[in-house]
């Protein structure tokens, strides 16, 4: 009989933490993330030079735990003048090809890269938009469309957790009437 009464208070204990901590992680994310979304270019770490190098890269990613996946990304990657930063744009899995850009920009072009800054765990620094000019070469939208998708899936992830809460209130109410028929 104890047993039982553990296990109903560990099963009360997880619905809790589903029902509260859960959802209310998941909408600070969804809220990080449409911030991210919703900035200039401006608002971001702005660099500008002449071109000294540009081609393609791989882009190494490593993770903060020790047994973490790391992760290598080919890249396009430019490089300045006077400037150590090696600064990448990844397009997505299925269009790996740099040609437009590459047509765009030549070594010696006088470039403006606004980008994220600098992050430890990455080789290479993110492009968020890539100016040449008056011309936008990368831009900010090509960045909001791979943010977009995470904050979809942050938005699913949201009400199927937030929805719990329903189905344990329902199923809740429905074993009290049950209860009180018999």
């Amino acid at each position: 009989m104890k047993k039982r009464n553990w296990k109903n208070k560990i099963k009360r204990i997880i619905s809790i933490i589903a029902v509260f901590i859960l959802p209310a992680i998941l909408a600070f994310v969804i809220h990080e993330q449409y911030k991210k979304i919703t900035r200039t270019p401006e608002s971001y770490y702005k660099n500008s030079g002449i071109i000294d190098n540009l081609g393609e890269t791989i882009k190494i990613y490593r993770s903060n735990s020790y047994r973490g996946m790391n992760s290598k990304t080919p890249t396009f990657f430019v490089k300045m003048k006077d400037n150590d930063t090696i600064y990448s744009f990844s397009k997505p899995l299925f269009n790996r090809n740099y040609k437009e850009i590459t047509n765009k920009i030549k070594k010696g072009d006088y470039v403006k890269i606004y980008h994220e800054g600098f992050d430890e765990r990455q080789n290479t620094v993110n492009i968020i938009q890539l100016e040449n000019g008056n011309t936008i070469v990368i831009s900010k939208a090509s960045f909001d469309k791979k943010e977009t998708i995470l904050l979809l899936f942050f938005c699913f992830l949201f009400i199927l957790t937030s929805s719990i809460p329903m189905y344990l209130f329902i199923d809740f109410i429905l074993s009290k009437k049950k209860e009180n028929e018999n």
